[in-house]
């Protein structure tokens, strides 16, 4: 058997070895001999993954002809530091990605292929066959592919930003169609990761971080003009996570991505630079809720600025109509809902757009830190509100409140109800 050869972050985690993946290359490379080298990597800076450490596993395989074979995966465990670990464990990330990826993307993506259509939602799912006793994610590593990600800071422009939108509504549409016709999914795909019996950790981890950021709005002109319309929010954010988060089941409803951002998308492009195919990646915050959730997460943190506002009805417009299309192509036995009906949906839940701009967009538009981390979101100490300052007074988030806010107030968003 090949040793083992890690980088000194990785050293911990014993379990990542030769022997461990050896069921993982007997099931899945035909003519498989041994394995002749493997190696572990952690990848990605501070500002990259929050919710999870994720390392490359690169391997050499002897094949029976004398060949050899080079493959490569990513896997994903649990971040270190208590209040991270707490976070992740109460969310159940873990155990809701392996369902979607192991269960419902394969699901789906038959479902597309029985009426003729290719869809691939996510990269391929592996599963060790001995419980290495710690919670994980393992899949295939689409880089060696050509699947890279865009700079987050950058944003996307019209062409990738309309690509998202399309797979969006084609998981969308396939995943109402399912509910449908077999009913409920699981109850971790039922219920929202911010819950009644979590209210009071919840208010615990963002009272602090509002404090922070209404320090920092105080500090320039666009948050000084726009605190009292936000003021309330930060106030009962907690308690507005909680209530904006219940599934109603008169809306039309959907499986969302959940964390829908440039990092969790990638995309292959030709020799000429032309975009060829988008994929998904990190289905931990998964659910059964309203696709305008989707769309207020993808829309407001992951298009460049230049378009992230001027083109938003275009872009809705957009993906409405590959929703209907999709929908239609899989014989969705409801009424399928309009454009009239999306727009009145983003009004109902225009709060997302408030939790997003507050929240994950301060993240996006962070350059890289290695204090960035799950820990530091939350906790309490002098380098953890270092960082958080840092999310709240960066110049480029600045510069997007300048233009989101305006908006936000006329489009009504910023009104509570």
């Amino acid at each position: 058997m090949a040793q083992t050869t890690t980088t000194e972050s990785t050293k911990v985690l014993t379990w990542i070895n030769a022997e461990n993946f050896q069921s993982v290359f007997e099931e899945n490379v035909p003519g498989y001999r041994k394995t002749l080298n493997f190696e572990v990597k952690e990848t990605g800076g501070g500002g990259e993954n929050y919710a999870s450490v994720m390392m490359r596993v690169k391997a050499k395989l002897e094949l029976q002809d004398g060949s050899t074979k080079d493959i490569a995966f990513m896997i994903k465990t649990i971040p270190e530091g208590e209040q991270g670990v707490a976070v992740v464990q109460m969310m159940g990330l873990f155990p809701k990605e392996t369902l979607m990826y192991g269960k419902y993307l394969r699901e789906f993506e038959e479902t597309y292929r029985s009426v003729g259509k290719e869809v691939t939602f996510g990269p391929k799912f592996y599963k060790l066959k001995n419980d290495p006793g710690a919670e994980y994610v393992l899949l295939e590593d689409i880089s060696p592919k050509g699947f890279k990600n865009v700079k987050r800071q950058d944003g996307l422009d019209t062409d990738h930003t309309k690509s998202v939108l399309k797979i969006l509504a084609e998981l969308h549409a396939v995943s109402a169609v399912r509910f449908e016709q077999k009913g409920n999914y699981e109850n971790s795909l039922m219920v929202s990761t911010f819950r009644e019996d979590s209210r009071e950790s919840l208010e615990t981890m963002l009272k602090p971080l509002m404090k922070i950021l209404v320090n920092c709005f105080s500090k320039h002109e666009t948050g000084i003009k726009y605190l009292p319309k936000l003021k309330p929010f930060f106030d009962k954010m907690a308690e507005r996570y909680i209530e904006d988060s219940k599934l109603n089941l008169e809306d039309f409803n959907v499986i969302i991505h959940g964390d829908l951002w440039t990092n969790n998308i990638m995309f292959r492009h030709n020799e000429e630079g032309k975009r060829e195919e988008t994929i998904l990646i990190d289905y931990q915050m998964s659910r059964y809720s309203s696709p305008v959730l989707d769309l207020f997460y993808f829309l407001l943190s992951s298009p460049s600025l230049d378009i992230k506002v001027s083109c938003f009805d275009e872009f809705i417009q957009y993906y409405h109509e590959n929703l209907v299309e999709n929908l239609k192509l899989l014989k969705y036995p409801k009424k399928i809902p309009t454009l009239k009906q999306l727009r009145m949906d983003l009004m109902k839940y225009s709060f997302w757009s408030i939790a997003i701009t507050t929240g994950v967009l301060t993240a996006v538009l962070l350059d890289p830190t290695e204090n960035a981390s799950m820990n530091n979101f939350f906790e309490q100490n002098e380098e953890a509100k270092d960082f958080q300052t840092q999310l709240y007074a960066n110049p480029r988030y600045i510069k997007h409140l300048d233009v989101l806010l305006p908006w936000m107030d006329k489009m009504g968003y910023l009104d509570d109800n």
